[in-house]
């Protein structure tokens, strides 16, 4: 009678592709993360470079000549306007940095997760190589019994 093939490993296994699948859904959360924060980079990249011509449209709007001169008041109000756009261009790139440092951060995590991956991969393999390897020595330990009884009944 053949004996069943059981793999005594196969709890650690189990646990080894448990880890090799919560790694890949990490390195797919990782990966989303860091598209999230590429993109917002984007778009503040965007609006710095919106705000940047607005300065320049203005400016240009100040120093280009025009048939009427134009009241002391509005060039102090749209000097006063460029200024304040200034000031908000500032604080936008500061927010560019801030999310280049985001992007940077999220690069890293990424690449940790990938690792963690690589790692929980290779364990789940080589389980599985030892139970490969403990089947084909289990089947040739049954070749080997039913060549034995088929061996004793040509012998009887």
């Amino acid at each position: 009678m053949a004996k069943k093939f059981k793999f005594q490993l196969q709890p650690a296994l189990d646990k080894a592709e448990s880890d090799k699948e919560k790694a890949e859904k990490a390195v797919l959360a990782a990966r989303n993360e860091l598209a999230a924060a590429e993109e917002k980079l984007r778009e503040l990249e965007a609006i710095v470079e919106k705000t940047t011509q607005q300065i320049r449209d203005e400016h240009d709007n100040l120093t280009k000549p025009t048939d009427k001169p134009g009241s002391a008041v509005v060039f102090l109000q749209r000097e006063e306007f460029i200024r304040a756009l200034k000031v908000k261009l500032e604080r936008q790139k500061e927010a560019v940095v801030k999310q280049k440092a985001q992007v940077a951060w999220c690069q890293q995590r990424l690449d940790l997760r990938m690792s963690e991956l690589k790692e929980a991969a290779a364990r789940a393999q080589a389980i599985e190589k030892l139970r490969d390897k403990v089947l084909a020595e289990h089947k040739k330990e049954e070749e080997r019994r039913l060549q034995n009884e088929i061996d004793e009944a040509g012998m009887r």
